[in-house]
């Protein structure tokens, strides 16, 4: 955001879809003030948006735990959210290629990507027979809840569960810390300014543009190779 004489000049929101949000949206596009949605809803509409690969960052992460021999993965997805579902169907699309089973009761929608709904959803995959040897949480938070249900039933991680996040935001303060899927947060706030910039400077007038980034699976101490029972 850029300010001139009181006057904002150019917003950047990083917010998910809301009525409350979707009608400030409405507001500053009435008054010709230019919007860079990044990272924020999907369901934003009619601005710039800078959004990363978030099918590619499911494939990833479900790809590192089949590549480690994990067949039983419960998935903690959020209900309503375009980039859960995105990041869920990446998820599916990994799993599909290495032959593995995602049956229903090891995806868990929760209500929201708060911490308590990562605790409540992965409670509620440990009550649905057999256990998973994996977890994917749609984000580093929903992550930490993770983290807490299963130390509460006496679970080691990697030992007995791994567990992946999203977004690379908590990943290192867990312990063990947290593999993760990680935004390219840097070049999307270089980005971001710069289609932002060219909007307050009258250089582009066209129409809403879109940029995807890449994103990468961090492996650290939270994942691990299947354990084998003998």
């Amino acid at each position: 955001m850029r300010q001139n004489r009181g006057r904002v000049d150019g917003i950047v929101l990083s917010l998910p879809g809301d009525d409350s949000v979707f009608e400030l949206v409405e507001v500053f596009k009435d008054r010709g003030i230019p919007i860079v949605n990044c990272q924020g809803s999907r369901k934003i509409q009619g601005v710039d948006r800078v959004i990363c690969d978030d099918a590619r960052g499911g494939y990833l992460a479900a790809k590192h735990l089949a590549d480690f021999g994990h067949r039983r993965i419960g998935i903690i997805a959020v209900k309503g959210s375009t980039t859960s579902a995105i990041r869920l169907d990446g998820c599916r699309g990994a799993l599909d290629e290495a032959g593995i089973d995602l049956p229903p009761q090891l995806v868990v929608e929760a209500p929201d990507f708060s911490e308590k709904a990562g605790y409540t959803g992965t409670k509620l995959l440990l009550m649905r027979g057999e256990r998973p040897t994996a977890i994917i949480a749609s984000n580093d938070l929903m992550a930490l809840g993770v983290l807490d249900a299963l130390g509460e039933e006496n679970l080691g991680i990697p030992g007995d569960v791994s567990v992946v996040g999203f977004d690379n935001t908590f990943a290192t303060v867990t312990r063990p810390r947290l593999t993760t899927v990680g935004l390219p947060m840097y070049m999307a706030g270089q980005i971001t300014a710069q289609l932002l910039l060219e909007r307050i400077d009258g250089r582009y007038h066209g129409e809403p543009r879109e940029v995807s980034l890449p994103e990468e699976l961090i492996q650290r101490g939270s994942t691990a190779p299947l354990k084998i029972l003998t």
